[in-house]
């Protein structure tokens, strides 16, 4: 005989999650399923609204973190309608072993095709013409290539393709002889069979012949801003600025001696040689504009007084709103914020001074730079050093690779969720939701 079937195990019991769950009506079910859908598509939607206008900035940020950099080369083209003067110095440099071209101002559009590592632009002339840096040339001269401006056009240029540059032509002043020394913090390859401690001429000259040029002056914001200076005007006494006429930011070079090379002193060709060769085997360095942006926060530790009476910082604004800063001094001090406008000059004085910018979209048409200074304008003396604190805010998007793939990510998610309560609704058939009378029985029941 068969032996009698086994009892069936008992159901396992239901969580009570899933007892919840099986208790809503269908119909709830569906109905909430379409807030979802609509919910995440629309906030999706609106995600994207806000974010579409950050992602060039974002998606070029994420490129350039993937893309190899470019590798450093010493391939020089001068760029100048001064052929003497040009062809001059790349004999010295080619002397040192670069590889040196020469073009005519107005062949500068073939520059990305020549594609040189280092361009040099100047001219010995009293009142050169200007060179248009627009275009191709301008993305060109933006990239992955260094740049050396020599005298007063190459600190036009300079300034042009970055107009709030520490060593642009709008920091330069005039100096009457080629006497420097160099400062002890700079690159040791500069300073190679040079004199330390010690002034030279980089120019030839006697009392009937002196190498007149251009120095950028310096109150104490060129370190703030990544800019070192090389060769400094020796002498100046008391508290007053520092001038430099040979300079180094980043990628960019300013030499501001715009002689031809034949009138270099023995020194003078070591150090143009040193600081030209340095800067070629040196890597490719992001813009120092972007590197030196001051972020929102407060910042401690910085000071005005002798030899660097005043501090700048920059910003970069990303939408309509405020600048606010405020200073934490026991001394009166002045405060500044300038903006891409004529219009757009803020100053106040005083003991921990404050301002409030407004920035509307009529500004933000202008231009999103922004300059912030604190000055330091009583009597200067040696001991003189007033410390402070500065406190920033602004609406800023700093443009973030993984910003970039988390944002992108939370939105396709949203979208995704939206879609599948979509799913859920139209197979609304196969899960039993209520139709027609049974609507409105389950209406009827509502609002009883």
């Amino acid at each position: 005989m068969s032996s009698p079937p086994s009892p069936s195990p008992p159901a396992k019991p239901k969580g009570r999650v899933k007892r919840f769950l099986d208790s809503i009506p269908d119909f709830v079910k569906v109905l909430a399923a379409l807030l979802l859908g609509i919910s995440g598509i629309l906030g999706s939607l609106a995600a994207i609204g806000q974010e579409v206008q950050k992602y060039p900035a974002e998606v070029s940020s994420l490129a350039a973190t993937f893309h190899p950099p470019r590798q450093p080369g010493l391939h020089v083209v001068f760029v100048s309608n001064d052929e003497f003067l040009a062809k001059s110095d790349l004999s010295v440099l080619s002397d040192a072993g670069a590889l040196t071209d020469y073009i005519d101002t107005s062949q500068i559009a073939s520059l990305p095709q020549l594609n040189p590592d280092l361009v040099i632009f100047g001219s010995g002339a009293e009142q050169p013409d200007p060179i248009d840096v627009s275009g191709g040339v301008r993305t060109f001269l933006e990239g992955d290539v260094k740049v050396m401006g020599i005298g007063s056009l190459g600190g036009v240029v300079l300034q042009e393709l970055e107009p709030f540059s520490p060593i642009a032509f709008r920091h330069a002043v005039g100096v009457q002889n080629s006497q420097v020394i160099l400062d002890s913090r700079a690159d040791k390859r500069f300073a190679l069979g040079l004199p330390a401690g010690n002034s030279f001429n980089l120019y030839e000259e006697d009392s009937q012949s002196s190498a007149t040029g251009l120095a950028i002056f310096d109150r104490g914001s060129l370190s703030l801003s990544g800019a070192t200076g090389i060769a400094e005007v020796p002498g100046v006494e008391g508290c007053n600025g520092r001038s430099w006429p040979v300079v180094r930011q980043g990628n960019d070079l300013f030499w501001g001696y715009s002689l031809p090379a034949t009138a270099l002193s023995p020194m003078g060709i070591q150090l143009f040689q040193n600081v030209v060769m340095g800067v070629l085997h040196d890597a490719f360095q992001k813009p120092q504009l972007e590197l030196h942006l001051k972020e929102p926060g407060s910042y401690s530790g910085d000071a005005v007084g002798c030899r660097f009476s005043e501090n700048e910082y920059r910003v970069q604004v990303a939408g309509v709103g405020a600048i606010e800063v405020a200073i934490a001094s026991k001394s009166d001090i002045s405060l500044s914020v300038t903006g891409p406008r004529s219009v757009d000059a803020y100053a106040v004085h005083g003991i921990s001074p404050k301002l409030l910018v407004p920035i509307t979209s009529q500004t933000l048409n202008a231009g999103a730079d922004w300059i912030i200074t604190v000055a330091y304008k009583g009597p200067l003396d040696i001991r003189t050093r007033i410390d402070y604190t500065l406190t920033l805010g602004y609406p800023s998007d700093v443009a973030s690779p993984g910003r970039t793939v988390l944002v992108t990510l939370l939105i396709a998610l949203t979208c995704l969720f939206g879609l599948l309560c979509f799913v859920y609704v139209f197979r609304g058939r196969a899960l039993a939701v209520p139709a027609g009378s049974h609507v409105r029985a389950i209406w009827r029941r509502f609002r009883a």
